[in-house]
């Protein structure tokens, strides 16, 4: 199996329609946020993944009370890896190495990981898969995600895309 690392410039870059552009296999380190934060609060649609609903939906009895569903996922997948800064990584690892997916692994095959944004992720993905291709995507719209590694993950991508 190849991994197609996908890091990009900052939030609406276009990581996700790159990475469903080069395989018809999409995996993303949020998944399992997402997982978690559905088990702790049912009542809202963590798979939702449109800007506008990530971006204007507060999240009732979280923190503060004031965050947007995207605001407690950056949040929650944050401090999950306080202690562990490969804890999203490890999980997403793990379930592709026990056979969690949905398709044949018959052959020569590509997962995109649509959403990489610290250098720790790609480097244990690239241990774990040495068959990767870390892809960094720079798009000069994309919004500035301050707690990211960009600037580092575009300096060590094996191809860097602009996207106009």
């Amino acid at each position: 199996m190849r991994l197609l690392l996908i890091s990009g410039s900052g939030n609406g870059a276009g990581k996700s329609t790159l990475a469903r552009t080069l395989s018809r296999e999409v995996w993303s380190l949020a998944g399992g946020i997402r997982d978690e934060l559905g088990e702790l609060y049912p009542t809202y649609n963590w798979r939702n993944t449109t800007q506008a609903y990530k971006d204007s939906t507060v999240v009732d009895g979280y923190g503060s009370g004031k965050l947007t569903v995207r605001q407690v996922m950056i949040d929650y997948g944050q401090g999950r890896c306080t202690d562990r800064p490969t804890y999203w990584v490890d999980k997403l690892a793990d379930r592709l190495k026990l056979g969690q997916y949905a398709f044949s692994m018959t052959g020569t095959y590509a997962v995109a990981v649509d959403d990489c944004r610290k250098l720790v992720e790609i480097e244990r993905l690239r241990t774990e898969f040495p068959q990767s291709t870390h892809i960094h995507l720079v798009w000069s719209g994309a919004v500035h995600e301050p707690q990211y590694e960009n600037d580092q993950l575009e300096a060590v991508a094996d191809y860097v895309v602009l996207r106009r």
